[in-house]
């Protein structure tokens, strides 16, 4: 009965009302035209393939256990996705040996893709379960994993009655669920007492130290061109709404000696010109990443994607954007560099950030004042006592890959 209700009522709706707003909305109309002429059935048969999902960004929590399964196996890596805008990382993914956008959700398109390929598990990376893709899976006995799961409290799939009873029903297809903390897993059971569930942690830590260790190049020559007696804040993701609230401020950063680099999230050509226009009237001298040849005197503006996390490795303080807008972005890189991370109000969102923030490794600001206040008496954090910390989470994507290899068919 739930199967029908969802392949036959509520996703023919979902999909008709997605064409209605990709009318208006020119990613969700990417999403549907990547998906003509059936691109996930354009791969190559007869191999052995280890099949990963991901939505969009959980490309980064799968990225460390396919390294960790191409280093010790001949499998094959399958990725599907579900949104477009993470094609681009995919294709710099050289362990990837093929990767297609998802099949509809139906039973149909779903059985002509596994009899196409054949996978020998599926693991997916912390949310995103397409119930079709789930059932027919399962019917197709194929093993699956749910790794870097989470699932708060608050959730509705677990909040309410019919989300527990819909939730329940779907996880309950799953071979295994690997979760981030006992207390996603003790929400997981709230679903369905019948789940199979390990507590195992985070496979982005890994990635994010990856990420770090293979930027050190980039990393040595930024920091020839720093002042080595100053310290350096980098502001990292920010949205126009986080640099209202920040540039202000900034003036008593320089004042007090820091070096500071803002690196905005979307950095297009209209938004470097609006922040470098409001650095100006803030009495600010600015130069973009590109032009500068050296930096102590100016504050930076980062156009150039790919330094950030050379720039974290070279911080003392960071500042992570989207706290001041809706939701903070991962304060996993500037912790595991060793920063003291300052956020906004919007961070509840992120559970790194709070478990961080209990530790006294990252801090909330409010306003302009806030920042103002604290740039004049700054707090002093050991770089290695955070960056200690942090890597004891490191190690996961080694335990997840296991798991993944013993569910081999």
């Amino acid at each position: 009965m739930i199967q029908n209700l969802y392949t036959f009522v509520f996703y023919p709706l979902l999909i008709s009302i997605l064409k209605i707003a990709s009318l208006f909305d020119s990613k969700i109309k990417e999403g549907f035209n990547s998906r003509k002429n059936t691109p996930w059935l354009k791969g190559p048969e007869g191999e052995k393939w280890i099949w990963f999902h991901v939505a969009s960004g959980e490309l980064e929590y799968a990225k460390p256990v396919i390294r960790e399964i191409k280093k010790s196996t001949d499998y094959k890596i399958l990725v599907t996705y579900f949104s477009p805008s993470v094609v681009g990382s995919l294709k710099s993914m050289a362990e990837i040996d093929f990767f297609t956008p998802t099949p509809w959700d139906t039973p149909w398109h779903w059985n002509r893709f596994l009899k196409k390929y054949q996978p020998r598990v599926l693991a997916i990376a912390r949310t995103d379960l397409w119930p079709n893709m789930i059932w027919q899976t399962k019917k197709n006995k194929i093993p699956s994993l749910l790794f870097s799961a989470t699932l708060p409290a608050q959730s509705a799939r677990v909040a309410s009655f019919w989300g527990r009873l819909f939730y329940g029903f779907l996880t309950e297809n799953l071979t295994a669920i690997s979760t981030v903390t006992e207390t996603d897993k003790d929400n997981f059971l709230r679903a369905s007492s019948q789940l199979n569930i390990s507590v195992d942690g985070d496979t982005r830590f890994d990635q994010v130290f990856y990420r770090l260790e293979n930027s050190r190049g980039v990393t040595e020559e930024i920091k020839s061109k720093l002042d080595p007696n100053k310290p350096v804040f980098v502001a990292g993701s920010t949205w126009p709404e986080d640099e209202k609230v920040l540039v202000p401020a900034l003036k008593t950063a320089v004042e007090k000696g820091f070096q500071v680099f803002i690196a905005p999230h979307e950095p297009s050509e209209k938004h470097l010109a609006e922040l470098k226009t409001f650095l100006s009237e803030q009495k600010l001298e600015s130069t973009l990443f590109t032009d500068s040849t050296y930096v102590t005197h100016k504050i930076i503006i980062v156009n150039k994607v790919g330094v950030l996390a050379s720039l974290y490795a070279l911080g003392n303080l960071a500042f992570v954007g989207g706290s001041f807008k809706k939701t903070v972005h991962s304060v996993m890189e500037p912790a595991a560099a060793g920063c003291l991370t300052l956020v906004g109000p919007f961070h509840f969102n992120n559970r790194e950030a709070l478990e961080l923030k209990e530790k006294g490794y990252v801090l909330e600001m409010n306003s302009t004042a806030d920042f103002e206040n604290f740039f004049k008496n700054p707090l002093s954090k050991s770089k290695s006592e955070i960056q200690k910390y942090v890597n004891s989470k490191s190690g996961v994507s080694t335990v997840v890959a296991e798991k993944i290899k013993n569910l081999c068919r």
